[in-house]
């Protein structure tokens, strides 16, 4: 086997991520605007298969999860942070110093993403009413949107120049025109949590950090269960169905390729493009010579997820698949439905995250997240942003940072010290699986996390395959590396 070395992505990977955007009016970031509650859903535990974030409020589901009491959300955060004092709120009052947390998201233009905002405010008020604040001082987002070219930059200076901020925080930004010169003009200035990294120059930014594996952790991880783990064995062929554009077809030859060469699994990539009947996709499945003993991964959009589907039964192609969180949404469950196999996505899909699935219960961090989230995003009127996307991650990251200035003798009161801090943060992220290794990914110096879930949707039922729910999540440096 050989070592996978860093792609050329340019943004590749980035819009296999983007999985919604709706428009807003404003720069600046304020509460998102109102909708309809979230639908959650529950799973039960088999031997073998999981799932990964994706879109609960828009999917039918067809069991329910039992949520965590308040007592129990309370008691596993405030260990979590390495709060002394259960449920004592944070001091206020004007004498007593805000803890500041700068905070940059896209939202208000035609691309934008307030459930990031969402998930970010709610860890802020809830670290403040309950969680003691940070080492007993209230914890405050001090906001800066990004939305045209120019905002980068713009917030970049006026965050640096902050003395209050000494820590900044990335919601969501899909775009390298604003990312770049956000992540230019911090550098070496404050440091930069991603919450939901997507594009190439976050992820090899050398003074940001994401606490996750990334896309490029996730589509490895992803290469390497179907090359290594399919209850059938080994596929002697994997078709690798992509979006046919730039950052499409990087994902593949960039990520998914390079992976299964090294673990001696030859592939064929089918471009699938913007629209592509299933009739289409089909006839290029034909051409690549499918087998029964072949294996599919699909790293596209949710519309090419369900042109892929429609495809595969039109060839009679009953073989395992693999997926990326975006192949979850309305669309696929309309289709399941007209085939007559309701349910949230086809039955039997695999599926790749971040180690833990929102979708099934037991985790006491995830359970304690969709407890807290879903109650704020009621009270607010936000209830019909999505708990299990962008917000779930902002959530975490926040709390991953508490966590880092509790554990500080009077906290975090430098960049310096807060860039220490996050470069030495061994884990855990809140509601991701296994360690981290902040600054150790040769390839892709921001990614954080090293270790990849894969989780199954059978009969209804989401499922734990190899991922933290029972201890045998996928980490690609292990396994991609002799």
């Amino acid at each position: 086997m050989r070592r996978i070395a860093r792609p050329a992505l340019g943004i590749a990977v980035a819009a296999l991520l983007v999985v919604g955007c709706s428009a807003g009016d404003g720069p600046d970031i304020g509460l998102p605007a109102a909708a309809n509650p979230p639908a959650t859903t529950a799973p039960a535990t088999t031997e073998a298969e999981v799932e990964s974030p994706s879109t609960l409020a828009s999917r039918a589901t067809s069991t329910t999860r039992g949520p965590a009491t308040t007592a129990d959300a309370d008691d596993v955060a405030l260990a979590y942070v390495g709060a002394e004092d259960s449920g004592v709120a944070a001091s206020s009052g004007p004498a007593v110093q805000p803890v500041v947390l700068g905070y940059v998201n896209e939202e208000g233009g035609t691309r934008s993403f307030p459930e990031a905002t969402l998930g970010a405010q709610a860890a802020v008020d809830y670290v403040n009413t309950v969680l003691g604040g940070v080492q007993g001082r209230p914890l405050e987002l001090r906001p800066c949107a990004v939305v045209t070219a120019g905002d980068g930059e713009r917030c970049a200076a006026r965050l640096a120049a902050d003395p209050d901020v000494n820590v900044v925080l990335a919601g969501v930004i899909s775009r390298e025109g604003l990312g770049g010169p956000l992540l230019a003009g911090l550098r070496g200035r404050k440091p930069v949590v991603l919450a939901n990294p997507l594009t190439t120059g976050e992820f090899v930014a050398d003074d940001a950090y994401a606490f996750t594996p990334g896309a490029p952790g996730v589509i490895q991880g992803m290469s390497v269960f179907a090359a290594r783990y399919l209850p059938a064995g080994r596929p002697t062929l994997i078709l690798v169905a992509h979006a046919d554009t730039a950052p499409g077809r990087a994902a593949y030859t960039g990520l998914a390729r390079p992976a299964l060469d090294a673990l001696g699994v030859p592939s064929v990539g089918v471009p699938v493009r913007e629209g592509a009947s299933a009739e289409q996709v089909a006839a290029t499945i034909a051409q690549a010579g499918a087998t029964a003993t072949t294996a599919v991964v699909v790293l596209t959009p949710l519309a090419g997820c369900v042109a892929v589907s429609g495809a595969l039964r039109q060839v009679a192609l009953d073989v395992p698949v693999v997926a990326s969180q975006l192949c979850r949404g309305r669309a696929m469950a309309d289709h399941a439905a007209a085939l007559g196999t309701p349910g949230e996505v086809p039955d039997g899909w695999y599926f790749g995250g971040t180690g833990f699935s929102y979708s099934i219960p037991g985790n006491p961090e995830i359970d304690a997240y969709m407890s807290t989230i879903t109650d704020y995003a009621q009270e607010h009127g936000l209830a019909g942003l999505d708990p299990a996307g962008f917000a779930g991650p902002t959530y975490g990251s926040v709390l991953a940072i508490v966590r880092l200035m509790n554990g500080m003798p009077g906290g975090v009161t430098t960049p310096a010290q807060a860039r220490e801090a996050i470069r030495s943060f061994r884990g855990p992220m809140w509601g991701v699986v296994g360690p981290m290794a902040c600054g150790l990914n040769t390839s892709f110096p921001a990614l954080c996390g090293v270790q990849v879930g894969i989780q199954r949707y059978v009969d209804g039922q989401w499922v734990s395959v190899r991922d933290g729910a029972n201890g045998r999540p996928i980490d690609p440096r292990q396994e991609l590396v002799p």
